[in-house]
């Protein structure tokens, strides 16, 4: 094993310790797990890219249209993920129900905007998340702690747009019974 040396900002230092004392670890111990998550991270997603790019999607297309569009026998169908779960949605009112299912998804959003206050507060914390990362991407001299900073944003307004996500899905369940 070798010794890396690094400049880490002192918010993340402090949190590193944190979690250390927390989870009874060495400070060592939770950079190497850290780094090696992180390591991984990036390779599967080069990879993830990489694949995705070899896709012939006209023939996907095709073989998903030879799927039978019927229920799931029993024992093989899904339960909801432990995250849908987690993610409340408002129940439609009975005079918000649209009559027609959306056919947009940006208009399911705006009405959920309207009508929704869990999705529109994630919605509001994504755009002030977006608002900071381009005032960070304008700044010519990028510390460690802006870098820092841009990377944590991004990773919440990508968690917030699963959010985000999870309840447009549910809606439409719950408007078209599908």
């Amino acid at each position: 094993m070798k010794t890396l040396q690094a400049q880490v900002p002192d918010i993340l230092i402090e949190e590193v310790n944190e979690l250390a004392e927390k989870q009874n670890a060495s400070v060592d111990q939770i950079v190497s797990l850290a780094l090696a998550a992180q390591v991984s991270a990036w390779r599967t997603r080069e990879s993830i890219a990489s694949r995705a790019h070899r896709v012939d999607w006209q023939k996907v297309d095709e073989i998903l249209a030879r799927v039978p569009d019927v229920p799931a026998q029993p024992g093989d169908d899904l339960s909801e993920t432990e995250a849908l779960k987690q993610v409340p949605v408002a129940k439609p009112k009975k005079a918000r129900v649209p009559k027609r299912p959306f056919s947009e998804t940006e208009e399911l959003k705006q009405h959920l905007l309207a009508s929704d206050a869990k999705f529109a507060e994630l919605a509001e914390t994504h755009s002030r998340y977006e608002k900071r990362l381009s005032e960070l991407a304008a700044l010519h001299n990028r510390s460690t702690e802006v870098q820092t900073e841009e990377a944590t944003l991004k990773k919440k307004k990508l968690f917030l747009k699963d959010q985000m996500e999870l309840i447009l899905r549910r809606y439409k369940e719950q408007t078209t019974g599908h």
